[in-house]
């Protein structure tokens, strides 16, 4: 599905922290106008800004692209301030450039901080975009001219010094606030962030201090992390029991009792459903608060919407189904052999059906 973005407010700001001469950001005079511009370098323009807004919003969360929730946060605060007045934007710009300045570290690289406001048809507020850009050279092909200004038809490549990279290309942090809206429900999260320059499992620690958050596993990554920890306890605590075939069962009877599906919820729930012989509940819980779906509060439904999906490159097959079924070896098995993986399926019968 295509988001109508509608790009409203623009400014640009340059933070160098290794430039030693400067003890602040380079900002702009003014806001980007863009209705300044000729129709068509406006469209083009805004076509640009959406490419990025676009990424970002629908990027699925890893370990670079994170959910997050605001605790003291100035960025927040600004946000606030820019919902009820609009005309502040480029003030509240030129000060989350300095926040950023402030925070960032004396080896961080340099970036133009772009600060987006924009809306989203439906949505019931509007969001604020930041996008730390590394501008850099790019080489564009063009049609050459003679010195009167003639096409010669022939090609020539111009070398642009200071190009704003393209969606993808070069785009060091960036952050929506608030979290772009689930399909269907509203986002249990404040915020989402991605951090390309990150080490290790979370954002670096000064994009976060920055934004005043905390990053969170995304409702996915719980659901995952949960599944996980099911098959490693297993495995580890009850090896050669059949608990493989209970867990569609497990599945489809949590939040039965309308709760959400949290760590001491599910533990009941394999404890319920008989899953394991002498089932081990504190170290079930122990291995659940050591995993990313330690704080998990999901509803039943997204577990039944978990699905598994194998690639098998580079044949280009995918094999894909509901999580609990596909972790049931009894029906999906996954066999490593010398020459790669073999996907066995166990099923009563088989349709065939050529789609174009």
């Amino acid at each position: 599905m295509t988001i109508a973005f509608d790009i409203q407010r623009l400014a640009i700001h340059l933070v160098d922290k290794k430039d030693k001469k400067q003890k602040a950001p380079k900002y702009s005079k003014s806001e980007v106008k863009l209705d300044s511009y000729p129709q068509d370098q406006q469209a083009a323009i805004r076509t640009f800004l959406i490419g990025h807004v676009e990424r970002a919003w629908g990027a699925e969360e890893s370990k670079r692209t994170r959910p997050a929730c605001f605790g003291t946060s100035a960025v927040r605060d600004f946000y606030e301030q820019l919902v009820k007045d609009g005309d502040g934007f480029f003030a509240v710009s030129k000060s989350l450039a300095k926040s950023l300045y402030d925070l960032s570290p004396a080896n961080a690289s340099r970036g133009l901080l772009l600060v987006l406001w924009f809306t989203v048809p439906d949505a019931p507020h509007q969001f604020l975009g930041l996008f730390k850009l590394d501008p850099g050279r790019r080489n564009q092909i063009a049609l050459d001219h003679d010195d009167s200004g003639q096409i010669l038809m022939e090609l020539a490549v111009r070398s642009v010094e200071e190009a704003l990279p393209e969606p993808g290309d070069r785009v060091l942090k960036w952050a929506l606030i608030p979290h772009p809206p689930a399909e269907g429900a509203p986002s249990p999260f404040e915020l989402k962030l991605r951090d390309e320059q990150q080490r290790g499992v979370d954002p670096a620690a000064y994009f976060e201090q920055f934004l005043g958050c905390a990053a969170r596993p995304s409702v996915k990554q719980e659901v995952d992390a949960a599944f996980q920890m099911i098959e490693e306890y297993g495995r580890e605590l009850h090896p050669g029991e059949d608990w493989q075939r209970k867990l569609e069962p497990l599945v489809q009877g949590l939040g039965e009792d309308g709760e959400a599906v949290t760590t001491e919820a599910l533990a009941r729930a394999v404890e319920r459903a008989g899953m394991f012989a002498g089932f081990d509940r504190p170290a079930f819980l122990a291995k659940l608060a050591a995993s990313e779906a330690r704080t998990m509060a999901v509803a039943s439904l997204r577990f039944r919407q978990a699905r598994i999906r194998y690639d098998l490159t580079p044949s280009n097959i995918v094999v894909s189904g509901p999580a609990a079924a596909m972790e049931d070896e009894a029906q999906v098995k996954v066999v490593e052999t010398a020459g790669g993986y073999e996907i066995r399926l166990f099923t009563p019968s088989l349709r065939k059906k050529v789609e174009l």
